[in-house]
This record gives structure tokens, sequence and C-alpha cells, in this order.
């Protein structure tokens, strides 16, 4: 266990963690999509990891991509993040850089 709190949660109720949670309850927007539930995942890196639905690969932590293409032209979450994490970092980084060269 990560911490001595989280061993004592853990024994206070155990059939908490080692269950899974009803599937319809607590459920994203994006997990309600009936599409979703019908395609199969896989993790680009390990490919015997398979799963109905988006996730993430319980051996590298990375997003599981569709195993077939689709045509869907959602924008991906992924992307969006990883370049609102960008700028954020370009952002704080620009000051610094002007300070150092200054």
């Amino acid at each position: 266990f990560c911490a001595v709190s989280c061993r004592d949660r853990f024994a206070a109720d155990p059939d908490k963690y080692l269950t899974k949670p009803d599937q319809s309850a607590g459920r994203s927007h994006e997990m309600n999509d009936p599409a979703n539930d019908e395609v199969e995942y896989t993790c680009p890196m390990h490919p015997e990891i398979v799963q109905i639905g988006p996730g993430s690969c319980p051996i590298c932590g990375m997003a599981l991509e569709p195993k077939e293409i689709s045509l869907n032209d959602a924008p991906d979450p992924e992307f969006t993040d990883m370049r609102r994490r960008f700028w954020v970092a370009a952002a704080l980084t620009v000051p610094i850089f002007v300070a150092a060269m200054s």
C-alpha cells in the first residue's frame, strides 16, 4: 500500500476495492455512447491487453487505442490535454528564459 491510511481504508472495507462498481453508475458522458461499448481497445505497447471500451493499460498506463479504425471525427482528448500542458509550460518558461538571457 502507498501509505498506512490506504491500508487502513482497505482493511475497513476490502469488498469496496475488490469488486467492480456498477457499470451504469459513475460513467462519464463519453462512456455513455453505445458505440464505445462495442469497440475493443488495446495498448499500443502491450497488444495482449484488450478490453471493451477506452481506458488505460494496467502495465504501462498508456491510453488504450481502438483496435479498428473509425471515421469518428471527434477531437482527441489526449491531444487537447497535451496541447494545453504545452502552452502552460511555454508560458512559464518564457519569463525564465528572458531573465536568464538578460
